[in-house]
């Protein structure tokens, strides 16, 4: 059986990026053979490769010059993670040196006009790791929220979360925020995560701009109700009033919201674990690997 040789690229180990590509190399069908690395220079020479992606979308010009010096013609296909109205000339960019784009939140490519050479593919998430241990009903009334301290501004840390979260305590409701560094010590991995997701019973999402985001799919694979402003994918995830609540971008807006879903966690938690299972990796890989294919066909036709 011929096997489609592909090279994942990510940027820094144990980063989002580096999940993902764990994610695709873990569920790749048996007809692909999957590398994966930061690096490509060695890792082009000592194997021949049917196509490269690069999930680091901000790396794509360095990565295309790199091939057209060695003479490399396989596919280059970047995956953009930036939401709409943030930085939105970053597609371009990317759509230069890249022979076709995935861009991963539906807004952002419907929004930037379903460009030619691009496919709108949402992020996954493993359901084997993230997924319910403790009942709802069991889960303290307590507020999750992750995000890394380099994005608070697009996230509303201080100008939403903080003040969010005071006004929740005065209502005697838990509030757990977590402002981290990917790359220090305070880092969770998946197994921690998910550990902490079911110590919550509303996960919160206050940012401004977002490609996913990735906590929000996670949080939703340990049953958690999410409360959402309308950004990246969350609008494809929460069917407001059914599974979470999709919110305006103020405080009061959110506050509501989490009330709303504290009230009614049980009945929401039960609808997020069903809604969530299409956006496994193990069905939402499937995509990847399609298009993979078409594109491989169509450069050795």
């Amino acid at each position: 059986m011929r096997k489609y040789r592909v090279r994942i690229l990510y940027d820094v180990k144990f980063w989002a990026y580096y999940w993902r590509a764990m994610a695709l190399k873990k569920y790749a069908p048996d007809d692909f053979e999957i590398t994966m690395g930061s690096n490509y220079g060695k890792a082009f020479k000592d194997q021949p490769h049917d196509l490269v992606l690069q999930l680091a979308y901000s790396y794509a010009k360095d990565l295309r010059s790199h091939m057209n010096r060695a003479g490399y013609t396989f596919p280059l296909v970047a995956s953009f993670n930036v939401g709409w109205g943030y930085a939105n000339k970053w597609l371009h960019d990317t759509m230069k040196y890249s022979d076709h784009t995935i861009i991963n939140s539906h807004s952002m490519w419907d929004k930037s006009g379903r460009l030619a050479k691009t496919t709108n593919i949402s992020n996954g998430v493993d359901l084997q790791v993230f997924k319910p241990t403790v009942p709802i009903v069991k889960r303290p009334n307590k507020v999750l929220w992750i995000g890394s301290i380099c994005h608070r501004k697009t996230k509303n840390y201080d100008t939403i979360l903080v003040p969010l979260a005071k006004q929740l305590k005065a209502k005697k409701i838990e509030v757990d925020f977590r402002l981290v560094n990917s790359s220090g010590a305070n880092r969770m991995n998946h197994r921690q995560m998910a550990e902490w997701y079911n110590t919550g019973s509303v996960y919160v999402v206050a940012s401004r701009a977002e490609g996913t985001p990735n906590p929000g799919l996670e949080a939703a694979g340990c049953g958690l109700p999410v409360v959402s402003t309308r950004v990246g994918n969350m609008t494809e995830l929460i069917v407001d009033g059914k599974n979470g609540y999709l919110c305006d971008t103020t405080i009061d807006s959110l506050y509501k919201g989490i009330l709303k879903a504290i009230k009614n966690k049980e009945a929401l938690s039960n609808e997020m674990s069903k809604s969530i299972q299409e956006w496994g990796w193990e069905q939402r890989s499937k995509q990847y690997f399609d298009l993979f294919r078409k594109l491989i066909n169509e450069k050795h036709k």
